[in-house]
C-alpha cells in the first residue's frame, strides 16, 4: 500500500519533467523561470478554459488546433503528462476512428489542476520568496 506522500510523488513524476525544469532553473535562474512559468500558467489556463467551453460536435477542428497548442505549451513548461494527453486529444479530434474526441478533451481538462498544482509546488520549493508572487499571480 502506498502512502499519500508516495502517491503524490508518483503523480508529480507522471506530470512533470523534473530534469527539464531543473535545467531551466540552472540556465535561466529562478527569477526568470518564475516569470516565464507564471505567464505560461495564465496563458495555458486561458486556453484550457476556452477548450472547456466548446462542443466537440461543433468545433472539432478548432479543438484539435487548441489541443495542439496546449500540448506544445505544456511540453515547453515541463508538464509532460498534460502535454501527452493534449497531443493525444489532437490526434483523436483529427481522426475520430482513433477514439472519442469528447473523452479525449475531458481527459485533458481533468488533468489540468493536478498538473498545474504539481508545477506550482515544484516552483515554490525552489525559492518560496522568488516564486511565491509569480506563482500566486498565476492561480487558475
Amino acid at each position: 500500500m502506498q502512502t499519500a506522500q508516495a502517491t503524490q510523488a508518483a503523480s508529480v513524476r507522471a506530470d512533470l519533467d523534473l530534469q527539464f525544469l531543473d535545467q531551466l532553473v540552472t540556465h535561466l535562474g529562478t527569477d526568470v523561470v518564475a516569470e516565464l512559468m507564471a505567464d505560461g500558467i495564465i496563458e495555458l489556463v486561458d486556453r484550457l478554459d476556452r477548450m472547456a467551453e466548446m462542443s466537440v460536435d461543433e468545433h472539432r477542428a478548432v479543438l484539435a488546433a487548441m489541443a495542439h497548442d496546449v500540448g506544445g505549451q505544456a511540453g515547453n513548461m515541463g508538464l509532460v503528462g498534460l502535454s501527452r494527453l493534449a497531443l493525444r486529444a489532437e490526434q483523436v479530434l483529427k481522426d475520430p476512428g482513433l477514439g472519442d474526441g469528447a473523452e479525449a478533451v475531458v481527459a485533458v481538462l481533468d488533468r489540468r489542476d493536478t498538473a498545474l498544482d504539481a508545477l506550482r509546488s515544484y516552483l515554490t520549493q525552489l525559492d518560496p520568496a522568488a516564486m511565491g508572487d509569480a506563482v500566486a499571480g498565476a492561480r487558475s
